[in-house]
């Protein structure tokens, strides 16, 4: 009997990928935080949840850089001398952009650059997001989901994606399309061509 192998596209589904550790944003430097993502496909789209205290807003520039090397600024200088960044979301498809919002920015805002720059990539790999503080004197926190926030606890600092994972069929000439790792289609098709006998 022969066999092929080929790969369908599957429906999108969506995963959320915690920051690696939260910690200090240091004043007058740059602070590195990592995501680690594995087992994704295809990006079709990304949102960024950015949960993080500060005092000053404006002080913060943040990027974000994916595994392949695209980065993109998620934001500049926003929210002028107020606190905080509440469990923030950027969404490409939000109806206010983050430049035009007010801090805490509760809520979902469009970032400074668009997120479907990563569309198409492979997302699987160290993610790192770069949080410049461009003044002295005010010091922030960058928050993991659960930790404790001056509003309760943060829903955390995250990646979510919908990605486009291949699923992968056997062709069998005596018993037709067979779904690897789907076996109840499988065993549902070999029923129907054992009554066709």
């Amino acid at each position: 009997m022969t066999t092929a192998l080929l790969c369908l596209p599957s429906s999108a589904y969506a995963a959320v990928f915690n920051i690696a550790s939260g910690g200090q944003i240091f004043d007058f430097s740059t602070s590195v935080f990592t995501f680690s993502v594995s087992g994704e496909g295809t990006i079709t789209d990304l949102n960024v949840r950015f949960s993080a205290q500060h005092t000053y807003d404006s002080d913060l520039t943040v990027f974000l850089r994916s595994p392949t090397g695209t980065q993109i600024q998620l934001f500049s200088q926003v929210g002028s001398f107020e606190d905080n960044f509440q469990d923030t979301l950027l969404d490409d498809q939000a109806a206010i952009a983050i430049t035009a919002g007010d801090a805490p920015f509760i809520g979902a805002y469009r970032p400074s650059s668009p997120l479907s720059a990563f569309n198409g990539q492979n997302p699987n790999g160290t993610w790192t997001l770069s949080i410049v503080d461009d003044f002295a004197a005010e010091d922030g926190y960058l928050y993991q989901a659960g930790d404790a926030a001056p509003w309760g606890t943060a829903l955390g600092t995250q990646l979510s994606f919908n990605s486009s994972t291949p699923v992968p069929y056997e062709f069998s000439p005596t018993l037709g399309i067979l779904v690897l790792g789907g076996w109840g289609a499988a065993t549902q098709l070999k029923k129907r061509l054992q009554k066709r006998k």
